[in-house]
């Protein structure tokens, strides 16, 4: 639960610095990067302000600069010393905020200047985050960087049940075409990306799932097939239907050696 209240406190401010925040601890260093005004950054930063100073909730200036996308100014603290892997009370590193932002050109500096594309201390990914907010150029340059297909948030799942959760069709395709499990069930509820299709009634990404090998026959931890939970809209339900009749466990396509201990959960919960 904690990633999710990490994500939503992220979310609320990444456009508006002052919105759900507490800034009494912010500095001088924190606003002008967070607003991108770089000649005020760099005259801070000239007269000695500390680029990897954090406020109470564990930001540095260089979280906010690429929270708002300010390229400049995150090139300027990151020049002047700046850690590009510093970690915030929840987890979250400067790339985790980039990729949130939509900034190709802020993920790119981070991922050049050696920032992890996974956490030490966090299960939430800047994969998860970049495919949650539809960002599909942050998207194939985390894939591309070796992010982790297969990194099971507590709360998400992995990256392309967040991508579904949150009806991201293309970053859901993209992550499909380059190997994500579709049949990879999230531990707090044995859900599918199917299944989380289904709770959305999301017919495209149902059918992108199905067509990647998604098994419509797996069951979830209270014993429902993806079918079951697409009740508000009868197209998804009947693409399901349809494609269950003609389903047979060998159509499942071969998985990596990464997540073959997935292969024996999909096996052992098909119905005979």
């Amino acid at each position: 639960m904690v990633n999710v209240l990490a994500y939503r406190y992220h979310s609320c401010f990444v456009k508006k610095l002052s919105v759900g925040r507490d800034t009494s601890s912010l500095t001088q260093l924190h606003f002008a990067a967070a607003q991108g005004q770089l000649l005020v950054l760099h005259s801070l930063i000239k007269n000695g302000a500390s680029v990897d100073v954090r406020s109470c909730d564990g930001y540095t200036p260089l979280h906010e600069a690429c929270a708002g996308g300010h390229t400049y100014c995150a090139k300027n603290l990151i020049k002047a010393g700046a850690s590009v892997n510093a970690t915030s009370c929840f987890w979250t590193t400067p790339l985790h905020f980039a990729a949130s932002s939509g900034s190709v050109d802020c993920v790119q500096l981070l991922l050049e200047s050696g920032a992890r594309v996974k956490s030490e201390d966090s299960t939430i990914t800047p994969l998860h985050y970049a495919v949650i907010k539809g960002n599909l150029e942050c998207t194939k340059l985390l894939t591309e960087a070796k992010c982790s297909l297969t990194q099971m948030d507590s709360y998400y799942g992995t990256c392309l049940h967040a991508a579904i959760m949150a009806n991201q069709s293309d970053c859901s395709q993209h992550l499909l075409e380059i190997g994500a499990n579709p049949n990879t069930p999230r531990p707090r509820d044995l859900q599918t990306p199917l299944h989380a299709a289904a709770c959305n009634d999301n017919k495209e990404i149902v059918e992108i799932l199905l067509t990647y090998g998604a098994n419509p026959h797996l069951r979830d931890r209270n014993g429902e097939k993806a079918i079951d939970l697409a009740t508000a809209n009868q197209l998804t339900a009947q693409v399901l239907q349809e494609f269950m009749r003609s389903f047979a466990p060998g159509l499942l396509k071969p998985l990596t050696a990464e997540t073959a201990y997935h292969s024996t959960y999909c096996i052992a919960n098909v119905d005979g």
